[in-house]
């Protein structure tokens, strides 16, 4: 996403936040950390907006 955008969201809808159990689909998909990172696309959240990077 654009980093204008981001910094958009973050002014009008708050800090970044931790996205609720619901949203990182604990119950389908456990939580993992790779060693070795790779590109993703992810889902975070700004005050109440939750937006896709």
């Amino acid at each position: 996403m654009d980093q204008r955008i981001l910094e958009r969201i973050a002014r009008q809808d708050g800090p970044l936040q931790s996205l609720t159990r619901e949203e990182l689909e604990l119950e389908r998909e456990p939580f993992t950390r790779d060693p070795q990172p790779k590109p993703v696309r992810a889902r975070v959240r700004f005050g109440e907006t939750a937006v896709t990077v």
